[in-house]
């Protein structure tokens, strides 16, 4: 076996079994299946068991957690149950290209050397006409032409006996919400290569908020990213920053996040949900773009938090009630 496809899952049967199905139709003799149940309320071996036909090639495992180890502790443990020298981790919602695993295995075969670290593969969010390779982490930064699409879990190959030297900084940034990145980045540091193929093995089509990871948190956790061990200079320091919370939306939004953890309840917000939004400004503020801007919508938005008698006013409007309810869902602030 070459390559190990590891799909972390958490009470979500239906689209891991589903997933399962898809990739038990795709795989070759060097292929196989990890499926890592975190610990769901529906033992997720039993219900793919009962509803697919396994193979007797022992192409397919699944690992059940004891206890919930929480979604990046799920990542590492893939690594852990890994046998092959490569691992595909997997979302358990994946939309998976048919020509995926072959286009995998081409990139495998044109770069087997020892310095590489990881691939990353397209999906809808890239056009990429070439394949190119980036040394070290000013190279990286130069050439990743999507860095979304790099923090998209399903998108990277990771070779494990590099990646494996550095999961420790993995486990330390199990907050970042991007800790499988961070060996990966680690390694590209310590000047292993990267390859940014071309070629694009799956597809992102999340449309519906309430399964997105939440504004607030990710500008909490991603900020976390910055103190990694990365060695960058300050221009890189600065680009990798701008990366980082190009995809984190504005200051109003994160209210909304607080609002709902809350439920409504305004005279629920105290001085924790107004540190977490002071500490979201001071970690992004310096790399977001627009900034005047940014700093007037920071600005009305804390007012709102602290005048609790305005925020009440502002939150009779039922046109407001429904743009909150449908803006995000967050749960870091519910207590």
């Amino acid at each position: 076996m070459k390559l190990t496809i590891a799909i972390p899952t958490y009470n979500r049967p239906d689209k891991v079994l589903n997933t399962v199905k898809t990739l038990l139709s795709l795989i070759n003799d060097e292929t196989c299946i990890l499926v890592l149940d975190n610990c769901s309320d529906v033992v997720i071996k039993d219900y793919i068991y009962e509803n697919v036909d396994v193979p007797n090639t022992g192409q397919l495992r699944v690992q059940r957690n004891f206890i919930n180890l929480g979604a990046d502790g799920n990542f590492m443990r893939c690594f852990e149950y890994c046998k092959t020298p490569y691992i595909w981790i997997l979302a358990d919602d994946g939309i998976v290209e048919p020509e995926a695993i072959e286009r995998i295995f081409l990139e495998l075969e044109n770069n087997a050397g020892d310095d590489v670290v990881g691939f990353n593969f397209g999906s809808n969010y890239t056009s990429r006409t070439e394949t190119t390779v980036a040394v070290g982490m000013g190279d990286f930064l130069s050439k990743i032409d999507n860095f979304e699409n790099f923090l998209f879990l399903s998108t990277s190959v990771y070779k494990c006996d590099e990646y494996i030297k550095n999961i420790r900084y993995g486990y330390w940034g199990a907050y970042t919400m991007a800790s499988q990145n961070i060996p990966c980045l680690v390694g590209l540091s310590n000047g292993k290569k990267l390859i940014i193929s071309k070629y694009k093995i799956v597809i992102n089509i999340l449309d519906d908020r309430t399964e997105k990871w939440p504004d607030a948190q990710q500008a909490l956790g991603l900020s976390a990213l910055l103190e990694a061990p990365l060695n960058l200079t300050g221009l890189e320091y600065e680009k990798f920053g701008k990366f980082l919370f190009a995809s984190i939306e504005t200051f109003p939004r994160i209210l909304c996040d607080i609002i709902l953890g809350v439920k409504f309840n305004v005279d629920k917000i105290d001085d924790y949900h107004i540190y977490l939004y002071k500490k979201i400004y001071k970690t992004s503020f310096q790399f977001r773009r627009n900034k005047p801007k940014q700093y007037l919508a920071y600005k009305a938005c804390y007012l709102l938090l602290v005048c609790k008698p305005l925020l009440k006013l502002v939150l009779k409007s039922e046109a407001i009630r429904k743009s909150v309810l449908t803006s995000s869902k967050f749960n870091i602030f519910v207590r």
